[in-house]
């Protein structure tokens, strides 16, 4: 029991930590908080690719990977989808195709759509990494540690672009305010 026991209140244990990284580094300028999330979850998988695949070490495994899943579920849960888990867009996506086929609402259908194009890639995804694991071996988590370094960056790129969006707005602000002037 405590095998099962163990991996839940890792599951507990990763969102009360991204919650407490969030509360400290939500205003933080120099990198975001889901950025220290990432890099956490970063350094979980490779270290997870490193252990034996030895019955007693996947118990571990298992422990390390429900933590960083919370982390992950939690840190981008404002996206409109599941990140690390099919079921709950499943539910979504028939939820959407019941509404569609009793209103006939097509925002309903497209809803329905949307989720299930999210079930194909995930779906995508998990054959994947079923390929990647039979060739690779417990090796293969790092290819989902390379995916979220890329991602690691790419959020970098999102704040640069952030910044500049801001900097071109209030640089046009104040030549709107210097030809209000003018006039």
């Amino acid at each position: 029991a405590l095998r099962y026991l163990l991996p839940l209140a890792a599951f507990f244990l990763g969102v009360y930590l991204t919650e407490w990284i969030k509360h400290f580094y939500k205003t933080s300028v120099k990198i975001h908080w889901r950025q220290i999330v990432l890099i956490i979850e970063i350094l979980i998988l490779g270290i997870t690719g490193f252990l034996p695949n030895e019955p007693t070490l996947n118990v571990i495994a298992n422990i390390m990977l429900s933590f960083a899943c919370a982390m992950q579920v939690d840190t981008f849960r404002s996206i409109p989808c599941a990140t690390t888990m099919c079921i709950g867009n499943m539910r979504s996506a028939t939820e959407y195709l019941c509404l569609y086929h009793i209103s006939k609402d097509p925002a309903m259908k497209y809803k329905s759509m949307h989720c299930g194009f999210i079930i194909l890639v995930f779906a995508i995804g998990a054959a994947f990494g079923a390929s990647c694991s039979a060739w690779f071996g417990v090796k293969a988590i790092w290819i989902a540690m390379a995916m979220q370094v890329v991602g690691f960056f790419m959020m970098f790129a999102h704040q640069d672009i952030e910044a500049f969006e801001k900097f071109e707005e209030e640089e046009k602000e104040k030549i709107r305010q210097t030809h209000a002037r003018k006039k």
